[in-house]
Formats: structure tokens, sequence, C-alpha cells
């Protein structure tokens, strides 16, 4: 039960302030899953966020990299008899 609930923490978390929020009455089916989705919704946004800033990092190093590489002096090959 304790890993369920671990696992889904943010969810947890979000009903429970949900509850606190609204004491007046219980929440309806439908309020319920509106708070579930809209966390799920969060979460996604955050790992998203997450990847494409972990991809622009991708990106600058290999631009970093590819800029450094031209910067060198490439030495030039000179062959006998040409």
């Amino acid at each position: 039960m304790v890993a369920i609930i671990e696992e889904n923490k943010p969810v947890v978390l979000a009903l429970a302030r949900a509850l606190i929020d609204h004491q007046e009455r219980p929440l309806n089916a439908a309020e319920i899953d509106a708070v579930i989705s809209q966390t799920l919704a969060r979460e996604a946004l955050a790992v998203e966020q997450a990847r494409r800033a972990v991809w622009r990092r991708t990106i600058e190093n290999n631009e970093n990299f590819a800029t450094s590489l031209t910067k060198r002096a490439a030495p030039r090959l000179s062959f006998i008899g040409t």
C-alpha cells in the first residue's frame, strides 16, 4: 500500500489539497478526475521541460565542440612532387 502511495505521491497530495480546500462537501467523481488529470498533466509537462533542457544542453555542447574544432588550425599536408 505504501509503495502505491509513494509512486503516486503528487496525485495523493493534490487530492489531499483539494479535499482540504473543499471541506464544505465531498468532491464528486468529475472533480476528482479533474484533480488527477491536472496533476498528471503538470508532471508530464515537467518531464518534457527537463527532457528539452537536456537536449538543449546537448545541442549547445555539440555546437561548442564543432566551433572549437574549426578554430584550431588544421595542419596542412604537403606531398612531395605535387
